[in-house]
Parts: structure tokens; C-alpha cells; sequence
């Protein structure tokens, strides 16, 4: 691995974990066991080692979805991939993170998200319509506007201010709030088929559980 990609790697760890502001560029150079100066030879500013994590989290992100697409047979597949995905990865990330990309006004950062995603909520549209047509979601349903709220930055940040209110951890927000929003959006049909794979990925969930 490359010396660049080391840094990202061992930046990302300590962003997840403590939050962007208690890191700093010290705090860095001795996780990957480099000086100062050729950590900022590297990267000339924490803000720029910030924006190079970002954006290989947003290309991992992207892909991601992108093979979840591939994999996708419905719009309600593909929720609920991206919903137990979102579960996961959040679990070894510190809430304080995404609390330090608000209060510290990285705004290029957020539309740096928005930009790289931007290209998804076409595809996004086109599933949420061939729900409607096969009768697993509703007519009445804006494929459109759903399929912008989805990447809704500021909606994360209300999951976790609920979350921060109610004493809970974000996941447990994220799959409550996902599974009544999807159950809104479907038919009778949709709603036996979502119950139908949340039910068969909890049994594999549990299966994985007792082997492991």
C-alpha cells in the first residue's frame, strides 16, 4: 500500500472514532508511524487529508450502491440492502463525526456527497417505477422526490439527533424510520414482501450469529 493510502486509512480510523475536530495532524502521523513533515508533504492541510478520505468513502460508497443495483431485484431489495449496509457500517462509527461535518461548516464536504450521488437518483426514479408497475408500491408515489429525500444529507442528521433525544443508537433509528418509510410507499402486495425478506435476512442474521 502506498504511503498516501496508509494516511487515508489510518486518517479514517481516528475521524470515525473520535470525530474530525479532537484529530490531529500529530495524531496522525504517529498512528501511521511517519514525521509531521512527510505527513505534510503528503497532504498539506488537515482539511485536504479530510477531503481525499471523503472522497474515497463516497467512491467505496458509490460502488457499493452500484452493486446493490446490480444485485437489486426491486426498489424494496435495494432499501433494505442499503439499510442493513448503513446499519453496519455505522456501528464503528462515532456519532460525533457527522455532529464535527456540521458544526464545523465543511460545506464542501457535503457537496462533495451530493455532487458523486447526484448520477444515482435516475436509477433510483426508474426501480421506485417498476415497483409501481408491477403493484408492490403505490401509485400515488413520487419516484422523483423519493428518490432525492434518499440522499438527503440533513435527513441522517435528524436520525441522529432522534437518536441522541431517545437514548439509542442510530441503526436502531435507521431501521425503524427506513421500514415505516418503505411500508408507507407500498401496496398490501409490497408489504408482505418487505415483512417476507426482513423476516429471511433476521433468521440469516441469527444463523451467522449461532455459527460464527
Amino acid at each position: 500500500m502506498e504511503l498516501a493510502q496508509k494516511i487515508k486509512a489510518a486518517a479514517t480510523q481516528l475521524f470515525f472514532a473520535n470525530g474530525i475536530k479532537a484529530v490531529s495532524m500529530d495524531d496522525v502521523s504517529k498512528s501511521v508511524g511517519i514525521s509531521k513533515r512527510t505527513l505534510y508533504e503528503t497532504f498539506a492541510s488537515k482539511d485536504a487529508l479530510l477531503m481525499a478520505c471523503v472522497d474515497d468513502l463516497m467512491r467505496m460508497r458509490i460502488e457499493k450502491l452500484e452493486s446493490q443495483l446490480v444485485l437489486a431485484t426491486s426498489f424494496v431489495d435495494l432499501m433494505l440492502r442499503s439499510m442493513y449496509e448503513a446499519m453496519s457500517m455505522l456501528q464503528s462509527v462515532n456519532v460525533v463525526f457527522f455532529e464535527d461535518i456540521e458544526r464545523l461548516n465543511y460545506v464542501h464536504v457535503n457537496e462533495a456527497v451530493t455532487s458523486k450521488l447526484d448520477g444515482m437518483k435516475a436509477r433510483i426514479t426508474a426501480l421506485i417505477e417498476e415497483g409501481k408497475r408491477k403493484g408492490i408500491l403505490r401509485e400515488d408515489v413520487d419516484s422523483t422526490l423519493i428518490s432525492v429525500l434518499l440522499f438527503h444529507e440533513h435527513s441522517k442528521g435528524m436520525m441522529r439527533k432522534i437518536a441522541e433525544a431517545r437514548g439509542c443508537e442510530v441503526p436502531y433509528v435507521i431501521k425503524h424510520f427506513s421500514l415505516i418509510f418503505l411500508r408507507g410507499m407500498a401496496t398490501d402486495k409490497g408489504v408482505r414482501l418487505i415483512d417476507e425478506q426482513v423476516d429471511s435476512i433476521n433468521k440469516t442474521t441469527q444463523n451467522a450469529k449461532i455459527d460464527s
